[in-house]
């Protein structure tokens, strides 16, 4: 590295499942790597509901992206983002990196003071997986994973 020169910083969200305690107060102390990514995007605005199931918090002007893509039928986009807004609401960071999730939403998703699996899972949407979820998910996935890494190997995912 040439000196005073800073390595480039990487724009993409951090990998894995990391686990958010969730207060009684219904805040998340959000994880140093994803406090980083959040502030390195251009839109600071995060959008926090509930949708399919899970808590999902929009990043980065997601929210709008995806509500887009309802655009070929109004009145689903309309219902869609009757709903989504009727139980979620803009939150931001506070100076301890916590997220207060609304009390609408924690209410929709049953959520009580617990430890939560987040993850980016695509486009900027951080979902947000109670422990019951996420072990479920893994029990889906557990039985094709050894079929899953052969085809993965012979379509050159081979370490």
């Amino acid at each position: 590295m040439l000196e005073g020169i800073a390595p480039p910083v990487t724009k993409r969200p951090p990998h894995g499942f990391h686990a958010v305690r969730l207060d009684a107060n219904g805040r998340l102390k959000m994880p140093a790597k994803v406090v980083e990514y959040l502030q390195l995007l251009e839109d600071k605005i995060l959008f926090a509901t509930y949708f399919q199931g899970l808590p999902r918090i929009f990043a980065n002007g997601s929210w709008e992206r995806y509500l887009a893509k309802l655009d070929g039928d109004r009145a689903l986009k309309k219902r869609i983002a009757f709903y989504c807004e009727s139980v979620g609401a803009d939150v931001e960071l506070d100076k301890q990196d916590r997220l207060t999730l609304p009390p609408q939403l924690r209410e929709e998703a049953k959520l009580g003071e617990q430890v939560l699996r987040l993850r980016f899972d695509q486009d900027d949407v951080i979902t947000l997986y109670p422990e019951e979820s996420f072990k479920a998910k893994q029990q889906e996935f557990l039985p094709s994973l050894g079929q899953d890494q052969e085809r993965a190997a012979s379509m050159g995912f081979d370490l």
